[in-house]
């Protein structure tokens, strides 16, 4: 079963790669044509790169605690493979939140950054998978690595929701959500700007998956040569 699993997820990096790579150039095209929002105006398109990228992070994230989850329970050597995978990736798109979201706010909101609920619970995630990160770089990849970075993979994943939520539990700046809203997917939404936005979010997912699926067979190459792990 894990060998067909290692197989599938192989040929994801081999075919979502450049499927992502075409679907980001014509989302940039797309986006490019899309209307101009009338408060914000043009630092508004960066919008459709920040969600994109904020929404392949949680998923990748949501791919590390579940591989973590089967890892702690099979001890099986290609989930910790698959999370660390997911969790690099993971961590560039998040990084690139934390870029474009400064880019958008500055000329809305006159500061590049603001410690308001939604900027920060993003920014502990970042730096629970820099720890992440940190973990594999000094202990190398044996056992009691993969079996701390599955716990924190697990954990770092429950700031997500919190990270969705915290706008509508707590005072905050950042908007209230447009996209994913209760019984209204979209709604906020002018519907010209709806169809750039899926495209930028199909491309991410994509290059996203497909990145992970990459990472992880070079982990397992770092493995085989290096003879490490239990």
């Amino acid at each position: 079963m894990t060998e067909k699993l290692e197989t599938i997820w192989y040929w994801c990096g081999k075919l979502l790669t450049p499927i992502g790579a075409a679907l980001l150039l014509a989302g940039l095209w797309l986006v490019a044509g899309a209307p101009i929002e009338a408060l914000q105006g043009p630092p508004q398109k960066i919008f459709y790169l920040h969600v994109s990228l904020a929404w392949i992070s949680f998923v990748l994230f949501g791919g590390v605690a579940l591989s973590g989850i089967v890892y702690l329970v099979t001890r099986q050597r290609f989930w910790d493979q698959a999370g660390h995978g997911l969790a690099s990736t993971g961590f560039v798109f998040l990084s690139g939140v934390l870029v474009t979201g400064p880019i958008w706010a500055r000329p809305i909101w006159g500061t590049w950054w603001v410690w308001e609920p939604r900027l920060t619970t993003t920014f502990i995630l970042w730096l629970l998978f820099a720890a992440y990160h940190l973990i594999r770089l000094a202990r190398g990849n044996d056992g009691w690595t993969a079996r701390a970075c599955a716990v924190l993979g697990i954990f770092a994943f429950a700031d997500v929701p919190v990270i969705h939520l915290s706008v509508l539990w707590w005072r905050s700046m950042h908007p209230f959500p447009v996209v994913m809203r209760k019984g209204d997917v979209g709604g906020g939404l002018d519907p010209a700007m709806v169809t750039p936005l899926l495209v930028m979010v199909a491309a991410m997912t994509c290059l996203g998956l497909g990145l992970s699926a990459i990472r992880t067979r070079l982990r397992k190459r770092e493995d085989t040569l290096l003879g490490v792990f239990e």
